[in-house]
């Protein structure tokens, strides 16, 4: 009986201790499981401050559980090496056979690990090769100053086993806590950056008097080396880095490091925390691709500007305009993605011919790019001419200027402005987009779009109190067909006007004349030139004595548009049949419109003829057989686009580009 309440009571005893975990106050040095010191180890601090970190549970006859290292410090002794100083350490732990059970350790069970405030790390124990002995690296550089516990803990191999541990209590002291305010970490900086950092103390206890920063020591570095010239106001550090200054060799671009190193005054061994914060130096500008125009392309009227800019930091808002000529800012606008446009009224430009287009754009640090390129300019429309004035072809041979005798590039037998007509008359037009040319010498090449070929029509209106050209803006020049007009193929009313497509006859045959010399006609422009003999060379057809069918001033583009076909027999085209197109006696008003490639719209002046089918003289227009302007109309008038009405009344005119030199000197080619 006495046997069994002593094997209870024993059993009690184990069991307390078991569920107390062995709670009695640590000594002097620490311990704790069942160290030879008879310590328990966790739960306080030295200093007796801390976080509450529980136990685990002990059995007196689990495994013999050491923790080796670290070591606990004495308390309140904060000069102490045993105070950790790293945010990774090595930790040894001994975890041996309990000689009482002779059972041994079960080596996948050892686990050791570090609790803080700040949370926990717990990692397996790894066999170091020395009998009984596990280590782990710990890694607590996310975690706070202050109090650590470091445990091991281990289990037997038991049939039910038995676990053991071992603790100490130490603190982590990683260094001043440091704050880079600027610059912002992956941000970027063109030129230099400010940099403005605080440091602080950061003691590991209420009762620590030795974590005071030593703002003497306070290191900044980057690229390698360290900057110096911070000022420290009450822990505050301020400074400037210029990323071209000449201690930067090479200076600083791309990715780079800020380091700052800070330590305090504890006095066996100083801790030191390190700071990094990584921004980028930006010293380039966006890169700027040009969609629209293109370089050197001819353009007119309104411009559209599109350009993809692009930049890792981003492009500053409103910074992407483009400078005109020098003159003229627009802003483009975002349109999607990296993508920016705006549209620009070339015709704002005036005479210009190869104006410069500058694009700029800068990052959000403030880097600034430009592309640059030069556009030729066309805002001008072709001149259009029923009625063209005579001029001579020179070439040039042996140093010699030989010129032609005046002709009439459209035929002496095509129609005059003020002529009487029958049924049957020859009617041919001139076109040339002579373009900006009077803004230069003939030594320098001209942009010109050329005339569209397809879009040269002739216009008839039979009404002798109607208006076919009109104003359409209210600058007093006509620029148009009236829009009220109908055009068709065979006009039955007044509101109607015939309308025939008129087609290039292709530039041949030759103006110059026989071998032998003539008197010398003076040019003004030129100097002087030979004349041919006056006897003309045989015509280009039977059908009419025009000699030669120009081409362009500035190519071998038609000049000449005749009445289709303008083929075999009707080389110059065909003539206009009044009769067929429905057309009355009288006066009528004709005049042809056309464009260059680019849209450049313009009308000739009107050519006034008097219809007479049957040469009987009475049209009402003049005497058979003569040409007198009076009673032609004027053919033109302004529109009103708000009301939409045409007033005859108010008659338009011709702007200075719409005339033909007369007896011009063009030079050709041998």
């Amino acid at each position: 009986m006495a046997r069994t309440t002593k094997t209870t009571i024993s059993i009690l005893l184990s069991l307390l201790l078991l569920a107390c975990g062995g709670d009695d106050p640590p000594g002097p040095g620490g311990g704790g499981g069942n160290r030879p010191d008879g310590g328990d180890g966790g739960g306080s601090t030295p200093d007796g401050g801390g976080p509450d970190l529980p136990d685990a549970a002990m059995n007196a006859e689990g495994p013999v559980i050491t923790l080796v290292t670290p070591t606990q410090p004495a308390m309140n002794d904060f000069s102490s090496e045993a105070i950790l100083t790293s945010g990774r350490f090595t930790a040894l732990c001994r975890a041996a056979t309990n000689p009482s059970t002779g059972d041994r350790v079960d080596a996948t069970t050892v686990r050791i690990s570090a609790s803080s405030a700040s949370g926990t790390f717990e990692t397996n124990g790894l066999p170091t090769g020395v009998a009984n002995e596990f280590a782990a690296d710990l890694v607590i550089s996310d975690f706070a100053n202050g109090a650590v516990n470091i445990r091991c803990t281990a289990s037997d191999l038991a049939e039910e086993p038995r676990e053991n541990s071992d603790a100490i209590d130490t603190f982590l002291d990683l260094g001043p806590e440091i704050q880079v305010l600027t610059p912002i970490a992956n941000t970027s900086y063109a030129n230099q950056t400010d940099v403005v950092f605080t440091v602080t103390e950061s003691p590991v206890s209420a009762a620590d008097t030795l974590a005071t920063p030593d703002f003497a020591n306070v290191e900044v570095a980057i690229a390698g080396g360290n900057i110096t010239g911070f000022q420290n106001v009450a822990g505050t550090f301020t400074g400037t880095i210029v990323f071209d200054d000449p201690a930067f060799d090479p200076s600083l671009e791309g990715s780079q490091t800020l380091t700052v190193r800070a330590g305090n005054l504890r006095t066996s061994e100083a801790t030191t925390r390190v700071s990094t914060t990584i921004f980028n130096v930006d010293n380039e500008g966006p890169v700027i691709t040009l969609n629209t125009p293109q370089p050197g392309e001819l353009v007119s009227g309104i411009m559209s500007i599109t350009v993809n800019a692009q930049d890792p930091t981003g492009i500053l808002g409103s910074s992407v305009v483009a400078t005109i000529a020098g003159i003229h800012e627009v802003e483009l606008d975002l349109i999607s993605g990296d993508q920016y446009s705006t549209v620009f009224d070339t015709r704002l430009l005036g005479p210009m011919v190869f104006p410069t287009v500058i694009v700029r754009a800068r990052d959000s640090t403030g880097n600034q790019n430009s592309l640059g390129f030069v556009i030729g300019l066309d805002n001008q429309a072709p001149i259009i001419s029923l009625d063209s004035p005579n001029l001579r072809e020179a070439q040039e041979k042996d140093g010699v200027l030989l010129c032609s005798h005046s002709f009439d590039p459209l035929g002496d037998d095509s129609v005059n402005d003020f002529e009487a007509v029958a049924q049957l008359f020859e009617i041919r037009a001139r076109l040339e987009d002579r373009s900006n040319f009077g803004q230069s010498t003939s030594l320098i090449s001209i942009p010109l779009a050329e005339v569209d070929p397809s879009s040269v029509d002739l216009f008839i209106l039979d009404d002798e109190n109607g208006a076919l050209l009109v104003d359409t803006d209210g600058d007093g020049i006509c620029d148009d067909i009236n829009p009220l007009l109908v055009p068709t193929s065979v006009p039955n009313s007044s509101t109607e006007i015939a309308a025939i497509q008129l087609l290039p006859v292709p530039s041949t045959g030759g103006s110059f004349f026989g071998a032998n010399e003539a008197p010398t006609f003076a040019d003004t422009n030129n100097g002087s030139c030979v004349a041919k003999n006056d006897t003309a060379p045989d015509p280009l057809c039977f059908t009419t004595p025009l000699t030669r069918t120009i081409a362009t001033n500035t190519g071998s583009a038609p000049a000449i548009y005749g009445v289709p076909p303008a083929a075999g027999l009707q080389c110059v085209g065909n003539a206009l049949d009044t009769l067929a197109t429905n057309l009355e006696d009288g006066w009528a008003c004709l005049a042809v419109r056309g464009s260059d490639a680019l849209g450049n719209l313009n009308v000739s002046p009107p050519l006034r003829l008097c219809l007479d089918f049957d040469a009987s003289g009475d049209d009402g227009c003049h005497p058979v057989g003569t040409v007198n302007a009076a009673g032609a109309p004027n053919c033109t008038g302004t529109y009103n686009p708000q009301t939409d009405t045409v007033d005859a009344s108010a008659p338009c005119t011709l702007g200075p580009d719409s005339f033909f030199p007369a007896n011009a000197l063009r030079r050709i080619d041998l």
